[in-house]
């Protein structure tokens, strides 16, 4: 047989394995989000999650992604980040159980040099058995050259490997993504009144294919799901109605409006 025909038998075998291979896609609890990129989160690609510096914001909504993809596929969990002796945004077991994950399941790579760090997802990306790859970049973004070239080439190293991957930052061109988000605390604050359970603002600012969306997204631990978080109502702390005690002591109580969440 001619060498051409079966060079091109050959890539086009290739071709077609890595178009039926199995890409799942994780629902983020908020139908309009999901709708926006495409049906879901496209797993075993490249993800931007960007956040204010010195908060957790990130790294906790990243913990709820990480449960999802949990349930669609199996591996470690590598975390590419830097040195650190606790403070904003580190990762510690108690965290990790708040959202269904084991330390167990983590492989922890320190480095001080943000570019190491993402060579070092690179190669982890192109190996096979990974569940996922987490890559915090630092001030990687202000160089914008060097920026893109990394966007490229982990997207690439994401095809040929089994992992999904999350880079954790400040800011950044969104440019080479799979999808963009900015994640921010949530635009009413929580009181000890209201839920306790984690509320994130959740802006989609980029999607492969998709469009730009936005919601509030809350975490329940206790059945391990993101879902839209329910809309703040007012109502009086108290009945309208003035109790007869305070009529007869000749004082009225003081009314606060406070919020809770609703349905």
């Amino acid at each position: 047989m001619n060498k051409q025909l079966i060079f091109d038998h050959l890539h086009a075998s290739y071709h077609m394995a890595s178009q039926h291979r199995e890409v799942a896609r994780l629902s983020l609890g908020d139908r309009a989000l999901d709708k926006s990129c495409g049906g879901g989160l496209l797993t075993r690609r490249v993800h931007l999650i960007k956040a204010p510096a010195r908060t957790a914001y990130a790294t906790a909504f990243t913990m709820a992604l990480l449960q999802q993809l949990t349930k669609v596929t199996s591996g470690p969990i590598l975390w590419c980040g830097p040195v650190r002796h606790g403070g904003a945004g580190a990762v510690y077991a108690n965290g990790m159980a708040e959202f269904g994950l084991s330390p167990d399941q983590f492989i922890f790579v320190c480095e001080s040099h943000p570019l190491r760090r993402l060579s070092a997802c690179e190669e982890a990306l192109a190996t096979p058995g990974l569940a996922a790859v987490i890559g915090e970049y630092g001030p990687l973004y202000e160089k914008s050259d060097l920026w893109g070239k990394v966007a490229r080439r982990l997207q690439l190293a994401s095809e040929k490997g089994t992992a999904t991957a999350f880079l954790l930052g400040q800011d950044g061109a969104v440019s080479g993504f799979e999808t963009a988000w900015d994640i921010a605390p949530p635009r009413q604050q929580l009181t000890e009144q209201q839920d306790w359970r984690p509320v994130w603002d959740v802006s989609l600012t980029h999607a492969r294919g998709g469009r730009k969306a936005h919601a509030s997204l809350l975490w329940d631990s206790a059945s391990h799901h993101l879902m839209t978080a329910p809309t703040p109502v007012m109502h009086p702390a108290m009945p309208a109605s003035m109790p007869p005690a305070y009529v007869a002591q000749g004082s009225a109580p003081t009314y606060q409006p406070q919020l809770s969440y609703g349905s």
